[in-house]
Parts: C-alpha cells; structure tokens; sequence
C-alpha cells in the first residue's frame, strides 16, 4: 500500500520550467515613459505528444500587435515556459513590449 500511494503521488505530479527568456534592446532614446506596456501570451495544450495548435506563438504576436495600432513596439520581452501534467503537457509563451506611437 505504501507503495501504491508513493507510485500514484509520482505519476500525478506536475512541474513547470522555462527554457528561454529573451530580452531585447530599446532603440529609442529615452525613458520608459514615453510608452505603454504591453503584453500577450498564448499556450499550446500537448498530449502524448500530439498537438492541434502550432500557431499559438503567431497569436501571441499578433494580439501583441493588436495593442499598439499604428506605433512600433520596442523591448520586447519573451519568454517561453513549459508547464507539466500526466502524460501532457503545456507550452506557453509570454510577450512583453513598449508601444511607442509617433506624436
């Protein structure tokens, strides 16, 4: 019985990790300010390895990309995470970014 119970706490364990995180460089001279913080995220659900969505980064960058209508984004921040389930799996990805518009 012990067994059993330390056998079935391992299989329903769950864990997270992040395998990258990317910063990028302001090229507009200035302070943070001057813009407006963004941010948009998007998973991607993975069972037995076996996925239907494999756009879900280009929607991340779109709705990103939604936020600021007519101005350019700069910093942006990515980070892509993976969250662990019972033979699943989740991989997600975080953008960040400052809108900077033209006055």
């Amino acid at each position: 019985m012990k067994y059993f119970l330390s056998l079935s706490l391992l299989l329903l364990a769950c864990s997270s990790s992040v395998h990258q995180y990317n910063a990028g460089d302001r090229q507009f001279p200035g302070s943070l300010q001057e813009g407006k913080r963004i941010e948009a995220s998007a998973e991607q659900l993975v069972i037995f390895h076996f996925s239907s969505d494999t756009n879900y980064v280009l929607q991340a960058v779109e709705k990103l990309n939604q936020q600021c209508p007519g101005g350019s984004i700069d910093g942006i921040v990515t980070r892509f995470s993976t969250a662990h389930g019972f033979l699943s799996w989740k991989n997600k990805i975080y953008l960040q970014g400052i809108c900077l518009t033209k006055p």
